[in-house]
């Protein structure tokens, strides 16, 4: 069951508004705490019994998710600045789907 405050804020037409500067704090602390996020991702990578795959493997991750946190980073912070930016969709099913 919602509770009341959630049904308010679902229903306020303001809510984007509202979650704009959680975007950009969101944001702020994926890049402050990038290098962090970016040893978590290398961290779930499946070790090899090989040295050089596993050596491989990781510096792919850390590749990879570098440039991913910096992207995520930068739509967060956009997000927080464009109440029509694209994630607002994510986050309006993901709204819609407490309601359920």
């Amino acid at each position: 069951m919602v509770s009341i405050f959630l049904e308010g804020f679902l229903k306020s037409p303001t809510r984007r508004e509202l979650i704009a500067p959680i975007l950009g704090r969101l944001g702020k602390g994926v890049s402050d705490n990038r290098d962090w996020v970016i040893s978590e991702a290398v961290r779930g990578t499946q070790p090899s019994r090989i040295k050089i795959f596993d050596t491989l493997s990781r510096t792919a991750a850390a590749l990879v998710s570098g440039k991913a946190v910096k992207q995520l980073a930068k739509e967060l912070e956009a997000a927080s600045k464009d109440h029509d930016h694209r994630i607002y969709e994510k986050i309006e099913e993901a709204l819609a789907e407490t309601r359920k």
